[in-house]
């Protein structure tokens, strides 16, 4: 019989595997349809998947105004702007590049912990955080067509896509305190997203808001379904095993984003050498400072 251990260490896998796959069917659907479209289809896909499991699982009864709060803040930056940053992102240096700089989200989520929240960054924190910049570094000297290494300014959508998805587990992990059902905190999660979503439309240029390309808008659907199973996949692991062994586990899944690439869309994106590094180096520094800090 397979220990729980082992259980959560496969489950970690199968998520890295799933993010990785959720990535690829964005960056597929960015070439039909707008970021905007993405952010709205992909948060609604994911409120109706977690409704559907909230009412199966019998969660409402743990409903807390307190932690509704706190999921709905968390949801104004993962799915709410982090879904725009990651489909722009896509758009701008491609999957491969923006999964390998969103390694360092772990590397944020410590940095807030020591800004707001007076936690002290030890030994392995810094180690990590030290690779991560080597990662980051390594992917902006990439060669961009011929043009010399890529610029800071198209670098800034992946980054901000790291800063809202590493704020996001210190406002979940304050939320799961008054409500205890993740599967609950994530709906609300996505009614915070498609709130803030539809909120700030006004800012968004009219030509990058909707779009009416089908093959986009079912490709989007899809990511977002992709990624919310992710998300509850993820919550169950965590839930048989200790943090330490599933979160390094789930952050590997930039390489599996590098591999699936190679392999298969190999003509969508160059894959390099210091691209490859780039994502060692960022994961590697992730899983160090979620394992061992």
């Amino acid at each position: 019989m397979m220990s729980f251990l082992l259980l959560a260490q496969t489950l970690a896998v199968v998520v890295a595997f799933i993010f990785a796959v959720g990535d690829i069917t964005g960056r597929l659907a960015v070439r039909h349809s707008t970021p905007y479209t993405g952010a709205l289809l992909g948060t609604f896909a994911g409120l109706v998947l977690f409704a559907l499991i909230a009412l199966g699982s019998g969660s409402w009864e743990a409903v807390n105004l307190t932690g509704i709060l706190w999921f709905v803040v968390a949801g104004v930056f993962y799915p709410g702007f982090g879904y725009i940053a990651i489909f722009k992102a896509f758009e701008r240096v491609g999957v491969a590049r923006t999964a390998a700089v969103l390694g360092m989200s772990p590397m944020i989520s410590v940095t807030i912990a020591v800004l707001f929240l007076g936690e002290r960054p030890g030994f392995f924190e810094l180690c990590g955080t030290a690779l991560i910049v080597l990662g980051v570094v390594s992917i902006s000297l990439e060669k961009d067509d011929g043009e010399g290494g890529i610029s800071f300014r198209k670098l800034l959508w992946p980054i901000l896509t790291a800063v809202c998805f590493g704020a996001t587990p210190i406002l979940r992990k304050t939320g799961l305190q008054y409500l205890p059902s993740p599967v609950m905190g994530m709906l609300f999660s996505s009614l915070g997203g498609m709130f803030i979503l539809l909120a700030c439309i006004g800012f968004i240029p009219r030509a990058q808001r909707f779009s009416r390309h089908r093959l986009g808008a079912v490709q989007y659907i899809l990511t977002g379904l992709i990624y919310a199973l992710a998300v509850y996949l993820y919550f169950l692991a965590l839930d048989k095993g200790a943090v330490s062994a599933v979160v390094p586990l789930v952050l590997t899944y930039p390489l599996f984003v590098l591999i699936i690439m190679a392999l298969v869309f190999r003509k969508l994106e160059r894959i390099t050498p210091r691209l490859i590094v780039g994502a060692i180096l960022t994961v590697a520094g992730a899983g160090v400072i979620t394992g061992l800090g």
